[in-house]
């Protein structure tokens, strides 16, 4: 009797999610693009979805490309008045726990792609693959999480 394999891949009405090794660094990048980009590169299409609406958000109600725009034309006055601070300043932080989370997700996902091209068996499997995300267990610093939420409510939450 064979017991339980990490699944290799989902197919699902929203697409295919694949259980493969991805470029931490390329993650990295995608995210620095857009924060959510790299979730959807790891195939974290609905954490993806929702750090980008958040970014959206964000970026629209604290003015931050127009701030960025202004100031680079050289209207720094006007650039202060337009941007709206208690916005703006989770911007940075939030740009961060994104690129750290996309680039942590591809390593996690590189150990184990690895994991499963190397045991044809398996007991018990913290992987579940859905179209819309990709699953695991795995192990949280809960002092991490109580710091991220304290930074910006609800880090700690997508941390764990």
């Amino acid at each position: 009797m064979r017991k339980a394999r990490y699944p290799k891949m989902a197919i699902g009405p929203l697409g295919t999610v694949y259980l493969h090794r991805r470029n931490p660094y390329v993650a990295l990048a995608c995210s620095i693009a857009l924060p959510g980009l790299g979730h959807f590169y790891c195939g974290a299409y609905s954490r993806g979805a929702i750090l980008m609406s958040w970014e959206i958000i964000v970026n629209q109600f604290g003015r931050v490309n127009l701030a960025i725009l202004l100031s680079t034309l050289g209207h720094y006055a006007e650039a202060q008045a337009v941007v709206r601070y208690e916005w703006a300043v989770m911007y940075p932080l939030f740009y961060i726990l994104s690129m750290w989370d996309s680039y942590r997700l591809a390593v996690d996902l590189n150990k184990l792609a690895e994991r499963e091209e190397r045991q044809a068996v398996r007991s018990f499997s913290p992987l579940s693959l859905t179209s819309t995300e990709v699953s695991y267990l795995g192990r949280r610093n809960p002092w991490a999480a109580a710091w991220l939420s304290l930074l910006l409510a609800g880090a700690g939450h997508l941390y764990n």
